[in-house]
């Protein structure tokens, strides 16, 4: 099976929301050599000559809007007449001793050639230019061709036949979307979401004093321990005045830890693990001398000292700002889920088809990114395919489907803007990125420019806003039911 032209066009979801790659343009044909006394038109970008021994016979088979069956027999004379233009076009480049290149007679020069390629090569070329000939005078425009000859099966003086499968590129018939209907489900904020949105920023400022109590659980201390193990006669510092948390330590030592104050000690045995970082000390049991100079507590603001440490006049302020912005959050989650809602009803309403091997090759870089990622994390795939109780097999058919709905969402998102008219203006574009590079920080003009000027971030943020205008349009035109739960 050969392919005898491809598109690489590869379309990655970034957000279902806000991503619209562009639409794989048609398939682009690689050119013939044009012969020499040719009048040439046009196939694809095929060059093919008229007259009888260009007629071909052509068996048409359509399969679901998504590919066509061309069964193409070509005659004897134009195969012959293929390969004596590719001889003729090697004859005057090969070099013959004493003669200047394309020079030497015909009978000499051809010893010089490689007679099995140059033939291959014009009966390949003979099956392009018959290929596209025939989806030309078929009137299609194709995705990618993939036809089942193999040159080398070729039989001198006998006509050719091809079976060509032409995919054809993606393409949406749009469903009904101007009735559509969804709810906009908005949680409710709760005091308790405050809260614990309040007991967060607490965690965060956090203090560490010296607490004139007993080591517990949770408490730092600065600690030395000095250890003689099991037949060593030296003893030796396991720590030196070092700040560690009681939770973190080995849980042995740690009983020896939890209750002294600052300034006690205590004598204490205990024995390390058998995976112990020191070879050394592998479980080993030691004799120790555990010394706390001091216990650290962590002591939280109240809400008054927080709202003080932010700024705010009072903590009833605070608590109105963050029950503000959790509102805000929850509106814009709840419209985002909604217009996915909606999204999802037409792309189910709509039909999308695309070609087969579209999906495959975005199959396979999905499948090639995952087994980057787990070598970057030191496993195969596997293991992977090990721990998620599944086959590689299975994994590609979920891939597969995933791949399928996003490329539809995309393509559907496109057909929506040209339905509905809508675009982004370069000015939306520049506005935007303005916008961005305000809310990263980024103050050189310089930079700035470069931004401005990245033609794939200008076109990145093209596809995003024209996304989130269909997307705002869709929801403007269904019927929707609020609620709050």
């Amino acid at each position: 099976m050969a392919r005898h032209a491809s598109l690489a066009a590869s379309h990655r979801r970034d957000d279902a929301t806000c991503a619209t790659p562009a639409v794989p343009p048609a398939l682009s044909l690689p050119p013939a050599p044009r012969p020499e006394g040719a009048s040439p038109r046009r196939a694809g970008l095929f060059a093919y000559r008229k007259g009888a021994a260009m007629t071909l016979q052509v068996e048409r088979r359509d399969h679901d809007h998504t590919s066509v069956e061309l069964r193409i027999e070509i005659p004897a004379e134009r195969v012959t007449q293929a390969i004596e233009r590719e001889i003729q076009r090697a004859l005057k480049r090969v070099q013959v001793p004493g003669f200047r290149a394309g020079k030497a007679p015909r009978p000499l020069a051809e010893r010089y050639l490689d007679t099995d390629r140059v033939r291959r090569a014009g009966v390949e070329q003979a099956v392009r230019s018959a290929c596209a000939q025939a989806i030309e005078e078929q009137g299609l425009a194709p995705y990618e061709v993939i036809t089942d000859f193999d040159p080398d099966s070729y039989q001198p003086g006998q006509p050719i036949t091809v079976t060509a499968t032409v995919e054809l590129p993606p393409h949406v018939h749009l469903g009904e979307y101007r009735a559509l209907a969804g709810e906009l489900i908005v949680p409710e904020v709760t005091d308790e979401s405050v809260e614990r949105e309040i007991d967060r920023y607490r965690e965060m400022l956090a203090r560490w004093t010296p607490a004139d109590a007993p080591a517990e659980v949770g408490d730092r201390v600065r600690v030395t321990v000095r250890i003689v193990p099991d037949g060593d006669a030296e003893p030796q510092v396991l720590l030196d005045h070092q700040v560690c948390e009681i939770g973190t330590l080995l849980p042995d030592l740690e009983r020896g830890l939890i209750g002294l104050r600052a300034g006690e000690s205590r004598q204490h045995t205990f024995t390390f693990p058998a995976d112990f970082g020191n070879e050394s000390l592998r479980g080993r049991t030691v004799k120790s001398e555990i010394a706390v100079h001091e216990v650290l507590r962590r002591q939280l603001p109240d809400a008054e000292e927080l709202a003080r440490a932010l700024d705010r006049p009072d903590a009833e302020t605070l608590r109105g700002e963050i029950r503000s912005r959790q509102e805000a959050e929850a509106r814009l989650l709840a419209h985002r889920e909604l217009r996915q809602s909606l999204l999802r009803q037409v792309v189910d309403h709509s039909e999308v088809h695309l070609p087969e091997s579209l999906v495959a090759r975005e199959v396979a870089e999905r499948t090639d990114a995952l087994v980057r990622d787990l070598e970057a994390a030191g496993r195969t795939l596997e293991q992977f395919l090990a721990e998620n109780r599944t086959t590689l097999t299975q994994l590609q058919e979920r891939l597969a489907a995933d791949v399928r709905r996003a490329l539809a969402e995309l393509l559907v998102i496109y057909e929506l803007a040209r339905a509905e008219q809508i675009e982004v203006t370069d000015a939306e574009v520049e506005q935007a990125l303005r916008r961005r590079a305000e809310q990263e920080g980024q103050n050189d003009p310089r930079a700035l420019r470069r931004l401005l000027h990245d033609e794939s971030e200008r076109q990145r943020t093209r596809r995003r806003l024209l996304s989130e205008k269909v997307l705002e349009r869709l929801e403007s035109l269904a019927k929707i039911e609020t609620k709050t739960v």
